[in-house]
């Protein structure tokens, strides 16, 4: 039987870190046996090329520019007039490629994954509303990460009934404990010999990390960032004029096998975001998939359907310190709490966020838009 041939239209890919990049990844790694990808995202350089990885076509376009955190890729076009293609799968949000998709109505039929709104730019979402709005019109499915979306962004509503839900999924066996990762973990306990509190995200608005960095003035705890982004000055001021720099380590961007170290030596995560655009927490997984507890913010997206309250972690308020502090130090003082949240955690990914689950929905999801028959992962 032929493959399904998809092409992915994305922002950014693998190494490139952030959630949507992520999901992209896993999701074209565990299909790439069942389905004929071609990955098409913007370059971080003003050249195209294409590479391979792991056996699939990665079409890298030249990105002249930025706007409104937007890539400038105007390669983008012609690269829709040529798509060969059974269905073609649009992570949204991405401006650029719905302009470019109306433009070029490409003949495919075509999936839409809706990450999140644009939340923070509300002036060019008012005016870029009706594409947006055409699009969703013209897809055949519109995937979302949990049904909490729909309410949470309004643009949803009237396509309630194109809407699938198909959460992120996360690989627990990448996430499985070494004897390797084990005496990495030994040394950095030992490095800092206090209970450690770990960030795992882009230095960015939504983040809420002006929140966490309040709530640790007193909490007697190393927080560890893992992550860059534009807010980083900022943030490392604050940081000096709170007094709160010997509590930090600043990790930068790490790879996906030296962030498994870090989960593992974390006694919890902490997600303090606060903005909608923050659809879904693709870390608390993996903090779960790793055993560790998780204090989050109550979102009205797919945040309060993975983290559950005094089960799997603790949820707060958002734009809250003092609630922030009360959750991470009600965790670092018990042990035992932090290991029944932390195992709770791993056995809901393991039942419900597996990315054998995830795989399973999306090949049956391309299979039934394209009226072919597909036996399941």
């Amino acid at each position: 039987m032929n493959k399904i041939k998809v092409t992915q239209i994305g922002k950014y890919y693998y190494p490139c870190h952030g959630g949507m990049e992520s999901s992209l990844y896993s999701l074209v790694s565990g299909l790439k046996e069942k389905v004929d990808f071609e990955v098409i995202v913007s370059n971080t350089k003003p050249r195209t090329i294409l590479e391979e990885i792991d056996g699939v076509k990665i079409l890298r376009l030249a990105r002249y520019g930025t706007f409104l955190s937007q890539a400038i890729n105007p390669g983008l076009f012609s690269v829709f007039k040529k798509i060969n293609a059974d269905i073609v799968h649009l992570h949204l949000p991405n401006p650029l490629a719905v302009i470019f998709y109306l433009l070029a109505r490409p003949k495919p039929k075509l999936v839409v994954s809706y990450h999140s709104d644009i939340v923070r730019q509300s002036f060019f979402a008012w005016i870029f509303k009706p594409c947006l709005v055409q699009v969703l019109n013209l897809a055949d499915k519109i995937v979302i990460t949990s049904s909490n979306l729909i309410d949470a962004y309004p643009i949803l509503k009237k396509f309630r009934q194109k809407c699938v839900v198909i959460p992120h999924g996360t690989d627990l066996e990448f996430f499985k404990e070494t004897d390797l990762i084990e005496a990495k973990v030994r040394g950095i306990k030992q490095k800092y010999n206090k209970p450690i509190v770990l960030f795992v995200g882009r230095l960015v608005y939504y983040k809420g990390l002006e929140y966490l960095f309040k709530a640790m003035v007193n909490v007697d705890a190393k927080l560890l960032i893992v992550g860059r982004g534009p807010l980083e000055s900022k943030l490392r001021s604050l940081a000096k004029k709170i007094n709160i720099e010997d509590k930090l380590f600043w990790a930068g961007d790490v790879s996906r096998e030296g962030l498994v170290v870090y989960y593992y030596a974390c006694d919890l995560l902490v997600l303090p975001s606060c903005f909608k655009s923050e659809s879904f927490g693709l870390v608390i997984l993996e903090a779960g998939a790793c055993g560790k507890p998780v204090v989050s913010t109550n979102l009205p997206t797919g945040l309060s359907s993975i983290n559950l309250n005094n089960k799997t972690g603790i949820v707060v308020a958002s734009k809250d310190s003092e609630a922030l502090r009360e959750a991470i130090n009600k965790l670092i003082s018990s042990v035992s709490l932090c290991r029944e949240y932390g195992l709770n955690g791993r056995d809901r990914v393991r039942q419900e966020f597996s990315k054998e689950l995830m795989c399973q929905r999306f090949i049956s999801l391309y299979a039934a838009i394209n009226n072919k028959q597909s036996s399941p992962p």
